[in-house]
């Protein structure tokens, strides 16, 4: 079997397609859904190295992030929506999170364009806790390809034995 077909409400199927929420009864990100796509760009450009699950001191964990509210260094805080996420990928060093330092590098129009920032946005919106792929986990395969290793055979020795 290659896939799964459900059926759901036109609403829900938005909120998948946008990577707001899972489907019901689907826990990651689907193949070809926005936040997919954003996972698969999050692990390309080596973001899980600094926002990983396991805290590695070098960057804050992304998981349940969204919708909560961020202190700033010097002061103010900021509500990590869709614009703060964005401007946080544009330019990170213009409102560092409390705590933390700023060595994220900026990523411009000609590194992330404007799509991939939204499947990142999306894959962002999308992680709750537990959802962060660890860290030695290398950029997936494409869409269709196998995503398990599977034994060679063991070559026939000459003679048949």
């Amino acid at each position: 079997m290659v896939g799964k077909i459900k059926v759901v409400e036109e609403r829900e199927f938005d909120d998948w397609l946008l990577g707001f929420k899972p489907l019901q009864g689907t826990e990651n990100a689907v193949d070809g859904s926005l936040a997919h796509e954003g996972r698969q760009l999050f692990l390309k450009l080596q973001c899980i190295r600094c926002h990983s699950a396991t805290p590695t001191g070098k960057a804050p964990v992304l998981e349940g992030l969204y919708g909560s509210r961020a202190d700033l260094r010097g002061g103010g805080a900021e509500i990590v929506d869709d614009q703060y996420i964005i401007e946080s990928i544009r330019r990170p060093r213009l409102k560092v999170v409390d705590g933390w330092e700023a060595i994220m590098p900026a990523y411009d129009e000609s590194q992330v364009s404007a799509e991939e920032l939204n499947a990142l946005v999306a894959y962002i919106r999308s992680l709750k806790k537990g959802a962060t792929p660890d860290r030695t986990e290398q950029f997936p395969a494409p869409n269709g390809a196998p995503t398990e290793r599977t034994p060679s055979p063991l070559p026939t020795p000459k003679g048949g034995q």
